[in-house]
């Protein structure tokens, strides 16, 4: 049925009844009628609408993802001077585990202006990804992904710093409970309907609503990771471009990183109709911090690789008990290789990571990711779909 809450402003809805009241209403609401279907937002050129500019000594940790050429992908928040945690979304390939290649990925941070994240700020390149286990899709959760620079940031106290998670303690404490306010940052369109993103960062407040409310708006189950935010009715609302963007509430010593911009229902860009959605980072900050403390294990780095036409390239590795990832990474040089991870010597059908050109039509640009790797030896091989020469590979374990 219609909810009432959509038949009134927002504004004067909110300032009537006041925060509580009205989220008690959205809760107490049943799915949309208009039966779309929730989807998760599209990575490339997505912006908040309804924002207003942000200074970065306000928000430090602000990085925007992007592609080489320096077409701003996604947001992300800086956790580490080399770590930075975005959406799923935006390190998507070709498989589940064959993901993005770095080598397409470098980052922008310490300026609020996209144009002056070069001279203002600092650039850098994307070494690994590292996409928390067992995703499906940004609406089942789990949306979220570690991404290791190749240099570490150089963090100030003013223009460039990492953002503390939220914890478990923090949720138990009622730091991201229904009512508290939190607030968004991203580059993109001012006015709904612009397409032009933003030059300046932009910020916007919006309210946590209960994932109880979310499910019944969205005719599904929202997981318990998702972290639900909501204004009926608004202009102010995220799109296609903030995707991976930080949700950040007050903590008893200053801000805390509690959403990753992850998805909307269709048409939330114009006007939302239902809560929008972040994962919420509080579940995912034991598997964050754990990674954090590792040391990255170098296994394989071979920075010359050849490979005929036809042929394969086979290595070996051994991975140590307790790794939470192994990552592979083939790059530069001339040729067309396949990338090939397994736990036996892999065939073009027996594999358990395959990486064959999801970023490029012909190149040797290949990457994986495997969560939670069995200890003991794994094949990393190569095929020559075209001949290849002077491509890298590189072995990493975390």
């Amino acid at each position: 049925m219609t909810s009432p809450v959509r038949a009134l402003s927002s504004h004067r809805f909110l300032r009537g009844l006041g925060t509580a009241a009205a989220l008690a209403l959205v809760a107490g609401c049943g799915p949309e009628g208009d039966g779309a279907e929730a989807r998760p937002v599209d990575a490339v050129a997505q912006e908040i609408a309804g924002g207003s500019n942000a200074l970065i000594t306000d928000f430090p940790w602000m990085v925007s993802l992007q592609d080489v050429d320096g077409t701003h992908r996604c947001g992300a928040a800086v956790v580490d001077a080399s770590w930075l945690l975005t959406s799923r979304q935006c390190v998507q390939g070709a498989t589940a585990l064959a993901l993005k290649s770095p080598t397409f990925l470098r980052i922008g941070a310490g300026s609020a202006s996209r144009s002056t994240l070069a001279s203002a700020g600092q650039l850098r390149w994307v070494l690994d990804v590292i996409p928390f286990p067992g995703y499906v899709g940004a609406q089942q959760g789990k949306d979220v992904a570690l991404l290791r620079l190749s240099t570490p940031l150089t963090l100030n106290a003013t223009t460039l710093k990492a953002i503390p998670l939220a914890t478990p303690a923090d949720e138990a404490a009622g730091l991201t409970n229904p009512g508290v306010t939190a607030t968004l940052t991203g580059w993109g369109m001012f006015t709904a309907g612009s397409g032009v993103l933003k030059d300046v960062l932009q910020k916007m407040d919006v309210p946590i609503v209960t994932n109880l409310s979310a499910s019944m708006s969205h005719g599904m189950t929202i997981s318990a990771d998702q972290l639900p935010t909501f204004i009926p009715n608004s202009f102010r609302f995220f799109c296609p471009g903030d995707l991976g963007g930080p949700l950040v509430v007050n903590g008893p010593s200053g801000k805390l990183l509690a959403g990753v911009a992850s998805w909307s229902r269709p048409g939330s860009c114009m006007r939302p109709t239902a809560p929008e959605m972040y994962a919420r980072v509080a579940s995912f900050q034991p598997w964050v911090s754990d990674l954090l403390g590792r040391t990255p294990g170098v296994l394989l780095n071979n920075p010359v690789v050849a490979v005929p036409q036809g042929t394969w390239k086979h290595s070996t590795v051994t991975v140590p008990a307790g790794a939470l990832s192994l990552n592979v990474s083939l790059a530069n040089g001339s040729g067309d290789g396949n990338l090939y991870v397994h736990t036996a010597q892999p065939t073009t059908t027996v594999y358990t990571c395959r990486s064959n050109g999801g970023d490029v039509t012909n190149g040797n640009a290949e990457y994986c990711a495997v969560p939670n790797p069995a200890a003991g030896t794994w094949y990393v091989s190569v095929y020559g779909a075209g001949s290849v020469s002077n491509t890298s590979l590189r072995v990493t374990t975390y």
